[in-house]
């Protein structure tokens, strides 16, 4: 469960709030179509960042590129702010999200839809850290698909 004083929390909600907000704002100057196209590139190019400097820790660490490393060197500090529950067995990450600060700060600002174009984000991750040799499916979706919908997420590596 998350714990709503833990204040990666908060950091997450007010972090979803500047997302929404600079996307509102690209959307409106750019129009929808041209605006999404620059977000979702962003959030690519910041997603790949993120991953190339994880698998750098990981290597200076001297351990393998693995899903389990890849977890271990997240760039978020330890928390409790998602309630979900990730399994890696034979080079296949399962991740069932029922909660998300970040969902719940777009549902409560009503911008579910931009917000969900950060979400993107975790696919670049995984080219940052393996590269082209992954692949990567939502296979029940994300927030954004229904009111209530939780996120998933698969990651398999050979």
């Amino acid at each position: 469960m998350p714990d709503e004083k833990d204040p990666v929390v908060g950091m997450c909600k007010l972090m979803a709030k500047l997302f929404a907000f600079m996307a509102a704002e690209v959307t409106e100057q750019c129009g929808a179509e041209r605006g999404e196209e620059i977000i979702r590139s962003a959030v690519h190019k910041f997603g790949v960042h993120r991953g190339t400097v994880r698998k750098a820790a990981t290597l200076a660490a001297g351990k393998e590129l693995t899903l389990e490393n890849f977890e271990e060197y997240s760039d978020l500090p330890h928390n409790n702010a998602w309630d979900a529950d990730t399994v890696i067995e034979g080079g296949k990450l399962c991740e069932y999200t029922r909660y998300c600060p970040f969902a719940d700060t777009w549902r409560e600002l009503g911008m579910e839809k931009l917000g969900s174009l950060y979400c993107g984000v975790d696919e670049a991750l995984c080219e940052g850290y393996f590269g082209e040799d992954f692949s990567f499916a939502r296979p029940g979706g994300i927030f954004s698909d229904r009111a209530d919908a939780p996120c998933t997420m698969e990651i398999i590596v050979p």
